[in-house]
């Protein structure tokens, strides 16, 4: 047999069990996050296709794709809206290569001092408003993606004392992927995805973890939650196998439409979720996430003139 090919972010999320929203009897809505090398935030939709809608090949309620979202069809029955980053866990392997932490002992203890300076922080009602680094990180290693497809993007850090520590830099590395992933999911609201979801809203949305860098990374998955205010999850299923297994999933629907005799058939992609670890939102940490965004986009928007200037 010979199947058609698929993009790796279809298949990531129909194989981390995100690939429905269109019923509400199997939980809360589901975004998948994936941080890997890279990093991505994606969330299918129903949306069917029209035969006599030749020129949008969508129903009336057709998605209005905002700028710094890619938006594509699943299927006749699916789109597959989000945003990706170039620079996910690679951040943080450049970090660990620049402060000289290769080994797990050091990287580790490094971590360590990076979560008792963000719990710290926000459990402190006085100090969840400013950074507990004092540093802040525009994470374009390799260039920029979503949000801004702005051509010749370069990474910068800001906020170098004396006193700024490896600790401080590593904070700095994760918080900044988590702020652009934020952004997208900022996007992905303002689209009205949880509208779409049939009775599904905002607050009752659950981010659905994937990616080694992210199941690895316990204070990573926290941030995570912290600054989308939604509860992260690692589904026990489809744990470090989700791009495979959503493969196997789509090619178990098409033969089955085969078997049905009807090319139209729906594939229903809904799974429940076997929640093998679940990370809770920090509500006190809100604050800190809303400075910390607005403190990065000045600096990206200071800092991107010199960008071209610079090819």
């Amino acid at each position: 047999n010979l199947f058609l090919g698929i993009g790796d972010g279809v298949a990531a999320n129909v194989g981390s069990k995100c690939g429905g929203n269109s019923t509400s009897g199997l939980g809360s809505y589901r975004i998948a996050v994936t941080i890997g090398t890279s990093a991505a935030v994606r969330v299918c939709l129903p949306l069917s296709m029209h035969e006599d809608s030749p020129s949008s090949n969508e129903d009336e309620s057709g998605i209005s794709v905002p700028p710094g979202l890619f938006c594509y069809r699943v299927d006749r029955d699916h789109v597959l809206l989000g945003g990706a980053l170039t620079d996910g866990g690679s951040v943080v392997e450049w970090a660990r290569s620049l402060l000289n932490l290769q080994s797990d002992e050091s990287f580790d203890a490094c971590l360590v001092q990076v979560s008792k300076m963000y719990e710290k922080h926000c459990t402190s009602p006085d100090s969840c408003s400013s950074s507990p680094s004092g540093v802040t990180m525009v994470p374009f290693l390799s260039g920029e993606r979503s949000t801004g497809f702005r051509g010749g993007a370069q990474a910068c850090i800001s906020g170098l004392t004396r006193e700024t520590t490896s600790a401080h830099i590593m904070y700095a590395c994760l918080e900044s992927v988590i702020l652009r992933l934020g952004c997208v999911m900022k996007l992905l609201n303002e689209v009205g995805c949880s509208q779409r979801a049939e009775g599904h809203n905002s607050s009752q949305g659950i981010l659905v973890a994937s990616g080694n860098a992210l199941q690895c990374n316990s204070l990573w998955r926290q941030m995570l939650a912290d600054c989308s205010s939604m509860d992260v999850v690692i589904d026990g299923d489809s744990s470090g196998e989700g791009t495979s297994r959503g493969v196997a999933i789509l090619i178990a629907g098409s033969l089955q439409q085969r078997e049905l005799g009807n090319p139209r058939a729906t594939c229903n992609f809904e799974e429940p979720l076997v929640i093998a670890h679940k990370t809770k939102a920090n509500a006190a940490a809100g604050e800190h996430w809303r400075t910390a965004i607005s403190t990065q986009e000045s600096l990206i928007g200071a800092v991107s003139s010199t960008w071209n200037s610079m090819e």
